[in-house]
């Protein structure tokens, strides 16, 4: 084997070889050489082809929105800058500056939310869509009973019952109950319920989270900040079964097939799933699932972590103020793809009329009945909200639906679930 020193005497000669030919060119062709991009670098510089106009209305002129993917952002390649010219006009101060940029900022969140309600009225007009409706409380009429419920854990934790795990040491909690005005029933008695943090836990996510809201951080930062840490402690805390995990899903696609129509995909920051591997009774019926399922994958996105792992609940995150309708919309689409992965998983796995006493579309809409909600969060900096959405089987007209109905904009008699 050839020592060190000789592989890299050779690297240098090959560069110092190549630099030499590259001058050589660039003098022949008394042109200026210029860097190529990289081939992935080229797909992201090539424009697309622009569209003519068009001279008669068709069906895309209608779309429920234009391609408008929710994907983690990328460094576009720009040209530096040419720098000022000494005769050029007197800056700007910095403060005009920030006023210019702040009324710019404030009119692109309008813009924003403007067309955030829009999409979601046009979604509501076609079919697998959205209809919005809002949560008042547990008696909100025809409210599935999986939304009644965790309307009701949302209440009982207001009035500070059952927030606390019992296993905690109380000694080290006297100051944060008399802050509160808390009592012995701030303590489950279920070991399994109320929250296990630490008040170290709770000062460093609370800490984090001020400063995420001072220094006016994106909502990136908040993920990897707060929401990645809070959600780790408490779903991956010491001596859980880690059945229900989360993962960070910003990258995760909805699989076409089960996008409403003619509606752009959207994404959510984070998901919870199962976790088939904590369950051995699991893995081999969702190894025979996938097999019948598009994308071969058991949930509704083809992203590869989830492709194994059913996901459940859902939380889309912005920061402080920051377009909570766009919250809304990108959960609702993500979840209402959800339910028609959902039904034609039902509808596949049909064991015919002579077995079950019901037709494909009935036994699909028995099973979506029983489990009645998916459940999400959105969160708006230091709020917390509560959102679900459940299958719309008939509309307003008592017509067969196939739509999804969307609750939100939950505020109890005891203020905001958050």
């Amino acid at each position: 084997m050839r020592d060190r020193t000789f592989i890299l005497n050779w690297i240098e000669t090959a560069h110092l070889s190549r630099d030499i030919q590259h001058t050589k060119d660039s003098e022949t062709t008394g042109k200026r050489a210029y860097p190529s991009p990289e081939p992935e670098e080229m797909s992201d510089l090539t424009p697309e082809r622009t569209k003519k106009r068009k001279t008669a209305s068709t069906d895309e002129d209608d779309e429920v929105e234009d391609i408008d993917v929710e994907t983690t952002p990328r460094a576009l390649l720009m040209p530096s800058r040419p720098a000022p010219s000494p005769s050029s006009s007197p800056t700007k101060s910095s403060a005009s500056i920030r006023s210019a940029s702040l009324r710019s900022s404030s009119q692109a969140s309008s813009s924003r939310a403007s067309s955030s309600r829009r999409k979601l009225s046009n979604l509501s007009l076609v079919e697998h869509g959205v209809q919005r409706q809002q949560l008042n409380g547990p008696d909100t009429p025809n409210l599935p009973q999986p939304i009644v419920d965790a309307l009701k854990t949302i209440q009982r934790l207001e009035r500070g019952k059952h927030v606390l795990a019992s296993i905690l040491d109380r000694s080290r909690l006297t100051s944060l109950l008399d802050v509160n005005d808390l009592d012995d029933r701030a303590f489950a008695t279920d070991r399994d319920v109320g929250s296990h943090l630490s008040p170290d836990d709770v000062d460093e996510i609370l800490a984090d989270a001020e400063r995420c809201f001072k220094m006016d951080h994106d909502e990136g930062v908040w993920n990897v900040e707060v929401h990645q840490y809070l959600l780790k402690k408490v779903l991956r805390r010491s001596g859980s079964s880690r059945l229900v995990d989360f993962t960070l899903c910003t990258t995760a696609p909805i699989i076409r097939d089960y996008l409403p129509p003619r509606a752009a995909e959207k994404r959510v920051d984070f998901c919870f799933f199962i976790d088939p591997s904590c369950d051995p009774s699991y893995k081999p019926r969702i190894e025979t699932l996938v097999k019948l399922l598009p994308e071969m994958s058991i949930s509704h996105t083809s992203y590869g972590p989830l492709r194994v792992r059913p996901t459940t609940v859902s939380l889309e995150t912005k920061r402080p103020g920051n377009d909570f309708d766009g919250a809304i919309l990108q959960i609702s689409v993500w979840q209402s793809a959800h339910w028609v992965m959902l039904r034609s998983l039902l509808g596949r796995t049909w064991p015919g009329k002579q077995a079950c006493g019901l037709s494909r579309k009935d036994y699909a809409n028995k099973g979506l009945r029983e489990l009645g909600a998916l459940h999400g969060i959105v969160v708006q900096g230091h709020d917390w909200i509560y959102v679900a959405t459940s299958p719309a089987f008939v509309d307003e007209e008592g017509r067969e639906s196939t739509r999804t109905v969307s609750f939100g904009d939950f505020a109890g008699e005891f203020g905001s679930p958050d």
